[in-house]
């Protein structure tokens, strides 16, 4: 049920994700031109625009448990959205491994399963005219984590 309502929540609003407010969400309602058919390939990802420079440092929470959307402007995801359907149809098993650690993953788990598949394409002998050398790093510095939180 809820991927439903993700899904309704991307169809309908923009969003906006501020980190300095404790990863806050705000929603606006999108006009019909403002139709982003790349997040249907996105299964219950929340993309959110971030709500600042220092937003944009954070692709999402550390922790899954507490996330709450995906920063589609941080460079990372730019460039995931930017090439998900030539992943999608060259490098289906990969793909579908990013958008499971995107759903199930903590950070850490997300970082180092990345940097295998990278690792991957970047030995593939058939690349599919894949840049290379645009596969971003990836690191826990791209992930937000509300140190009141982490604090036991």
């Amino acid at each position: 049920m809820i991927k439903y309502v993700v899904a309704y929540l991307q169809d309908k609003f923009s969003m906006v994700i501020n980190y300095e407010e404790g990863a806050t969400i705000t929603f606006h309602e999108k006009h019909n031109d403002d139709c982003e058919n790349i997040y249907d390939i996105f299964p219950s990802l929340m993309f959110c625009k971030a709500a600042s420079e220092q937003s944009r440092k954070y692709i999402c929470h550390a922790e899954n448990c507490y996330r709450r959307g995906i920063t589609a402007d941080h460079p990372f995801i730019v460039w995931l959205l930017q090439n998900a359907i030539h992943l999608r149809q060259n490098f289906q098993w990969q793909f579908q491994q990013i958008l499971e650690c995107f759903c199930k993953k903590d950070a850490k788990d997300i970082v180092q399963m990345y940097n295998v598949i990278r690792e991957q394409i970047y030995l593939s002998s058939n690349r599919h005219d894949m840049d290379v050398k645009s596969l971003p790093q990836l690191t826990l510095t791209d992930f937000w984590t509300d140190e009141k939180e982490c604090q036991f």
